[in-house]
């Protein structure tokens, strides 16, 4: 095993046992889903949810039992934290989010579904809309700021998109980071985005790239 696989194994098993003493960050808080052996770290300030879980019918309308919602953590920055404020990261240019808030989620996918997954439908899983490929009616509303795609995981397919995003021509833009992947022969769709207004993605950039650069993935 090379040095630096050595470093990112010790990394995992670090975050993932949660016991080692070498573990301890005083600045950050790890969150951890020991069953599906991911995990990522925010400000120990931040306020983490656990969020509701189950089926979830809008993602596949047409086979309702194909995905479920195995697990889900939002975090808010908010010094008045609150749930609402992770509801609002769909509303963009409707409801602002003046502070950086973010979900982290896995699903099971089955059946017709995870038979026919692409990436463009994984994208469209956290906000509903897949930046990469919108039509020309709405393309003024969002703009790519990065694009890559995500090889760094054996057996998983994904990518990791920043780009802004506003719902007319006249409201403000909201920026996210948002990485999607899709493991079909384990059946799991992993999904992690984080944002909030332009003015505060920017001043925020450096602190939520390392959010979500901190995403790990232990198969």
């Amino acid at each position: 095993m090379t040095p630096m696989r050595r470093r990112a194994a010790l990394v995992v098993v670090c975050v993932l046992a949660l016991t080692a003493a070498g573990c301890s960050d005083s600045k950050h808080r790890y969150v951890v889903n020991s069953t599906e052996n991911i995990s990522f770290r925010v400000p120990r300030s931040w306020t983490v949810y656990s969020l509701p879980t189950g089926a979830q019918d809008r993602i596949s309308p047409d086979s309702p039992d194909d995905v479920e919602l195995l697990w889900s953590s939002g975090f808010d920055a908010d010094p008045n934290p609150a749930r609402e404020h992770l509801d609002a990261m769909t509303d963009y240019g409707r409801v602002t989010v003046e502070h950086p808030v973010g979900v982290a989620s896995v699903y099971q996918i089955q059946g017709t579904y995870n038979q026919r997954v692409s990436l463009t439908a994984a994208r469209t899983v956290p906000l509903g809309v897949d930046p990469l490929f919108v039509s020309d009616d709405v393309r003024s509303l969002v703009e790519i700021i990065d694009y890559q795609p995500v090889t760094n995981f054996r057996g998983l397919q994904g990518t990791r998109v920043v780009f802004n995003l506003r719902s007319t021509s006249d409201s403000p833009w909201s920026t996210y980071d948002m990485l999607t992947l899709v493991d079909q022969g384990r059946f799991r769709m992993y999904t992690f985005t984080v944002g909030c207004l332009g003015p505060c993605f920017e001043s925020s950039r450096r602190q939520l790239t390392e959010i979500a650069t901190s995403w790990r993935f232990e198969q």
